[in-house]
């Protein structure tokens, strides 16, 4: 057996099973609820745990300790995400020197930086908008400070160590009772239990070039009609959220610091 996997999980035909690269050196395995045609993956046909698609995929996503105990590290990549090269070679060198590594944002520096256009893209409402910045004041109370912002879609996991299973299960815990945009948790995951982790480069999987290239998600209608609700209502709303929270946020962090 292989000591690197390459997984995804995708329920209720979300996406269509990514394209791979044979790697004699790579196992890939897909978990779904159901059969899929997949040529170059085991498909794993497993009873779903959850209500939502989204939570049944990130319980896969965020836990591979659970399931992968037999493999050294571990690769997770979104349905979307379609591996064009041979990466066995890669994962066995950017694991070398620290236990996770993940892909920077190919937009955003920070969190922050991120929000608005998580609005003006439908990915949260007001709602949302509000718990994100509860939860990210009560990460900075912690004494966290947002240093970066990472893709989620593609993770690079020694996962069976013990400090990073102990991030993930966190991580899902921080995921489950918070916003439901997992990047949003996953550093002040790492940080919080001391993770060794690397960020990368941009995976450039947008331009197709390197070792990946990107698909979009299937759109439902329901889907499409509440964006432009989003776009045309909601989206100043959650602009005048963002200043207040990130003049709170400012506030806060001149205050811990001793200046008055």
């Amino acid at each position: 057996m292989n000591n690197i996997v390459v997984y995804t999980a995708i329920f209720g035909g979300y996406d269509l099973p990514p394209k791979v690269a044979s790697d004699e050196y790579v196992d890939y395995i897909l978990f779904s609820d159901r059969p899929i045609e997949a040529e170059g993956w085991e498909v794993v046909v497993v009873e779903k745990k959850f209500l939502t698609d989204s939570a049944e995929n990130r319980y896969y996503k965020m836990l591979p300790h659970e399931f992968f105990s037999k493999y050294k590290m571990s690769v997770y990549i979104d349905g979307n995400i379609d591996i064009k090269l041979p990466i066995s070679g890669f994962v066995s060198d950017i694991l070398l020197s620290s236990d996770m590594a993940l892909h920077a944002h190919h937009r955003a520096a920070s969190v922050y930086d991120e929000f608005a256009p998580m609005v003006k893209y439908s990915k949260i409402g007001v709602t949302d908008a509000i718990k994100f910045y509860k939860q990210q004041i009560k990460y900075e109370e912690d004494g966290y400070i947002d240093q970066s912002f990472v893709e989620a879609n593609i993770i690079y996991r020694n996962h069976n160590v013990s400090n990073v299973a102990k991030a993930m299960e966190f991580w899902l815990s921080e995921y489950s009772n918070g916003i439901r945009r997992d990047q949003l948790s996953l550093m002040y995951s790492l940080w919080k239990f001391s993770v060794s982790y690397n960020v990368l480069s941009p995976s450039m999987a947008r331009s197709g070039s390197g070792y990946y290239s990107y698909r979009f998600h299937k759109k439902s209608r329901k889907k499409i009609i509440k964006k432009i609700v989003t776009r045309l209502f909601l989206l100043p709303i959650a602009v005048l959220i963002s200043q207040a929270a990130n003049l709170y946020i400012v506030v806060k962090r001149f205050k811990r610091r001793g200046v008055r």
